[in-house]
C-alpha cells in the first residue's frame, strides 16, 4: 500500500515540478531577452540561456536566443552553431533560417545568406513558421532586398520587392537606390 501511494504522490510533484521547471524557464528567457535587449549586458543574458541549456541542451528557444545574443555581439561564428543546432532538431525552423541568413549576409556570404533567405520564404508561403508568419516573411524579405541592394544587385532586388508585396501587400520595403537617397537627404 506504501508503494502506490508514494506512486500516485508522486505523479503530481512530477507534473507540479513539470510546470514549475517550464515558468521558471519562460521567466530565464524573458530575462536574458531584456538583458540583451534593453540592458546590452550579454553576458548576463547568455548565463541564463545557459542554466536553461543545462537542463535541456535542445530547447530551441534557449538555442535561438543564445544565437541571438552571440549576433548582437558580433560573434557571428558562434551564432551560426547555434542556429545550426536548432536546424539539426528542426530542420524547418524558419527563425533559424531567416537568423543564419543574417549571419553569413553580416559575415559576406552572400550566395549562402540568399539560400537561409530564400529556404525561410519557401517554408513560409507553405504556412510552416516558427511564431508569426507576417513577421517572419517581413523579416526574410526585408534581409534579402537589403542584401541584393548592398550588393549592387538592384534588378534581383526590385523583384524581391515585388516577391514580398505579393506575399504582403503591406509591405514596406526599403530604398533600392542608395545614391537617390543620399542626394534627397543633402
Amino acid at each position: 500500500m506504501g508503494e502506490s501511494h508514494r506512486g500516485m504522490n508522486a505523479g503530481k510533484v512530477d507534473r507540479r515540478r513539470g510546470k514549475s521547471d517550464r515558468l521558471n524557464r519562460m521567466k530565464l528567457l524573458e530575462e536574458a531577452r531584456d538583458l540583451a535587449i534593453l540592458e546590452h549586458n550579454y553576458k548576463k543574458a547568455l548565463r541564463k540561456v545557459k542554466i536553461i541549456l543545462k537542463s535541456d541542451p535542445n530547447d530551441i528557444d534557449a538555442l535561438t536566443l543564445q544565437g541571438g545574443i552571440l549576433d548582437l555581439e558580433g560573434k557571428y561564428e558562434k551564432s551560426l552553431k547555434c542556429y545550426e543546432r536548432v536546424l539539426a532538431i528542426d530542420r524547418d525552423n524558419t527563425r533559424a533560417l531567416i537568423d543564419m541568413g543574417d549571419c553569413h549576409s553580416n559575415l559576406g556570404n552572400v550566395e549562402e545568406a540568399l539560400s537561409f533567405y530564400d529556404r525561410a520564404l519557401t517554408l513560409l508561403k507553405n504556412n510552416i513558421y516558427y511564431l508569426s508568419k507576417e513577421e517572419e516573411l517581413e523579416e526574410a524579405h526585408t534581409g534579402k532586398i537589403l542584401l541584393l541592394r548592398e550588393q549592387g544587385r538592384v534588378g534581383e532586388a526590385r523583384k524581391a520587392v515585388a516577391a514580398a508585396l505579393a506575399d504582403l501587400p503591406g509591405f514596406r520595403p526599403p530604398r533600392l537606390d542608395i545614391n537617390a537617397e543620399r542626394k534627397r537627404r543633402k
